[in-house]
């Protein structure tokens, strides 16, 4: 016998105790209407107040949700001409749909 049982016990006790993280990308789907963006995205078990969605510089949106079994955290790129600043969020079902719409033109009249 290589290892005593109590040396086993010990060390499955060690491994069983450490926390691990494991990192997925997020799937999501992305339909371009004439005028938003329309993304939607699993993310099961988890309640509107657990959910914190945001948006970063560079047209991003940053999604951040925690309870006591699940976590996730990812970030979606938005096409620079829809303005994610205008995004409107909605969870049902464990599906978050996000619909940012088209930005308004950025070019400047001369007079």
């Amino acid at each position: 016998m290589l290892f005593s049982n109590a040396a086993l016990n010990d060390f499955h006790a060690l491994v069983n105790t450490k926390q691990t993280q494991t990192t997925r990308h997020q799937v999501y789907d992305a339909e371009y209407t004439s005028d938003s963006v329309i993304i939607s995205t699993d993310i099961p078990g988890v309640s509107k107040d657990e959910l914190d969605v945001s948006f970063e510089l560079m047209n991003a949106i940053v999604v951040r949700a925690k309870n006591s079994e699940r976590s996730y955290h990812f970030r979606i790129n938005v096409r620079s001409q829809y303005d994610v600043k205008q995004t409107v969020a909605k969870l049902e079902n464990g599906v978050l749909t996000l619909t940012a719409p088209k930005a308004a033109k950025n070019k400047i009249e001369v007079q």
